[in-house]
């Protein structure tokens, strides 16, 4: 499986408050503060992820698929880590051989780019005095995306994943500086 590559930035939706500069540039320093403290897959020890076995990622197997974080590490960032030799691009088919496939990437969080394209593009106008509910958002990738790209004043993060909410109450931006 290959991922699909990042939407390109569309235009500015009416509802969006804030240009692009200011809002990606605010991800982009969130994911900056996150990977500092965050192994480099993203998944805490306390996690168990769990592979599809149908649908669209089902050929998704443990042994050759990486998980790398789609908000934390863009594809220009995975690239300099393969070529660094810290991600590899290849698995080898037959021990000693040249019989390589590539490595499946996968991500459990939404790219800086895709949730952009969400909230400018794909959403319609969300009232400011519209309460958000996001469940199970692990780092809060969306969670961040709406606060820095939309105006939404409530926002309500339920997180089943203990680990998470501990680096969020530690982290030095902490989710009520969002």
């Amino acid at each position: 499986m290959v991922c699909p590559p990042p939407c390109p930035p569309p235009p500015l939706a009416p509802a969006c408050t804030s240009d692009y500069s200011s809002g990606d540039t605010k991800l982009r320093k969130i994911a900056d503060d996150l990977r500092e403290i965050m192994p480099l897959n993203a998944i805490l020890p306390t996690e168990q992820i769990t592979f599809p076995s149908v649908g669209e990622n089902a050929d998704c197997d443990p042994t050759h698929t990486l998980h790398v974080d789609a908000f934390l590490y863009d594809e220009d960032m995975v690239d300099e880590l393969c070529d660094t030799g810290e991600l590899a691009r290849n698995y080898c088919v037959d021990c000693s051989s040249h019989n390589t496939q590539p490595i499946t990437y996968i991500s459990h969080s939404a790219s800086r780019e895709r949730l952009a394209y969400i909230f400018r593009a794909l959403l319609p106008p969300i009232p400011e005095d519209t309460i958000l509910l996001d469940i199970g958002s692990r780092l809060g990738a969306v969670l961040y995306g709406v606060s820095k790209l939309y105006l939404v004043l409530h926002i309500l993060k339920m997180n089943v994943a203990y680990n998470c909410c501990v680096i969020e109450l530690s982290w030095k931006g902490g989710a009520n500086k969002i």
